[in-house]
C-alpha cells in the first residue's frame, strides 16, 4: 500500500457524503456504529466487521493503541508533504526502532503546524484485504484523535477559536493528550496513566495542568467514569463505557 493510497483514503473523511457505517478499531475488538442502533455492537476484529456487513460502506477510526502521532515544529524547513514524510520516518524509526520503517504513515496539515500519524499494531493491507473480501467500501480511515477533536471543537468554542487550551482523550490506560490554541494543534503526546481508574487521571491532570487551564476530558474505559475526584476537569460525558460515546465517534 503506497502513501498516496492512504492519503486518498485520509483525505475522504471530509468529502464523501454517501452513508456509511463507522467502525472503531481498538487493539483487541471492533465497535460498529450505526444510526438505527442505541449502542455500538462489538466484533472480535474487522474482519468479523466486514463479514456481518458485506457491501456495505465503512469509515474507519482507529484507537489511539493502534497509532503514533508527531507533530513537528513550524521553524523546521519542511515545505511539503514528501519532507514531513521523510522527517517523520526518520523520527518514528529514531524512536521505535527498525520496525517503524513498516509503518504506513498518513502526513497533515494544520495551519502552520504539520504532523503525522503512523499505523502501528494492525497492517493497513490487511484491512484492505478484508474489506475486499466482503465487498465493503472503505470511505475513510482516521485517527480517532482526529475526529473527536473535530466533534469537540462543534461542542467547545474554546477548542476551535479561543487561547491555549488542551483536549484529553482517554482510553483505559492509555491517555493522548492534544494541545491546542487559536484552533490548531500545536501538540500531540500519547501518555500511560497508573491504572484506569478516575484518581490516575486526576492526579496526571494535576501534574500537567494544575488548576488554572484545566484539560477537557473525553473517552471511554475508565473506573467510575465522571471525574467527580478532579471537579477541576472539564468533563464531556462519562468515562466508562468500554468505547467511545456515539457522539465522539460516529458523526
Amino acid at each position: 500500500m503506497s502513501r498516496s493510497q492512504l492519503e486518498s483514503l485520509l483525505a475522504r473523511a471530509r468529502s464523501v457524503r454517501a452513508p456509511a457505517r463507522t467502525v472503531l478499531l481498538q487493539a483487541t475488538q471492533a465497535w460498529s456504529y450505526a444510526a438505527d442502533a442505541l449502542k455500538p455492537v462489538s466484533f472480535p476484529d474487522f474482519e468479523a466487521w466486514c463479514a456481518a456487513h458485506a457491501g456495505l460502506s465503512a469509515r474507519v477510526v482507529l484507537a489511539g493503541a493502534l497509532t503514533h502521532q508527531l507533530v513537528a515544529d513550524p521553524a523546521l524547513p519542511l515545505n511539503d508533504s514528501e519532507a514531513v514524510l521523510a522527517w517523520a520516518r526518520h523520527q518514528f524509526v529514531h524512536y521505535h526502532g527498525a520496525q517503524a520503517q513498516r509503518w504506513s504513515l498518513s502526513v497533515w496539515a494544520n495551519g502552520p503546524h504539520r504532523g503525522a500519524s503512523a499505523l502501528h499494531g494492525i497492517e493497513l493491507d490487511t484491512l484492505l484485504q478484508s474489506a475486499a473480501r466482503h465487498r465493503v467500501r472503505l470511505r475513510a480511515i482516521e485517527p480517532w484523535w482526529s475526529v473527536a477533536l473535530r466533534l469537540a471543537s462543534q461542542r467547545v468554542p474554546l477548542l476551535a477559536r479561543g487561547g491555549s487550551t488542551e483536549l484529553w482523550l482517554v482510553e483505559g490506560l492509555q491517555l493522548t493528550r492534544l494541545r491546542c490554541a487559536d484552533g490548531r494543534v500545536l501538540g500531540i503526546e500519547q501518555r500511560w496513566l497508573d491504572s484506569a481508574d478516575e484518581a490516575a487521571l486526576a492526579q496526571l491532570i494535576e501534574a500537567l495542568c494544575g488548576s488554572q487551564n484545566p484539560p477537557w476530558v473525553l473517552g471511554c474505559a475508565l473506573a467510575h467514569g465522571a471525574l467527580s475526584t478532579a471537579p477541576a476537569a472539564r468533563s464531556l460525558g462519562s468515562l466508562q463505557d468500554a468505547c467511545p460515546a456515539p457522539e465522539w465517534v460516529a458523526a
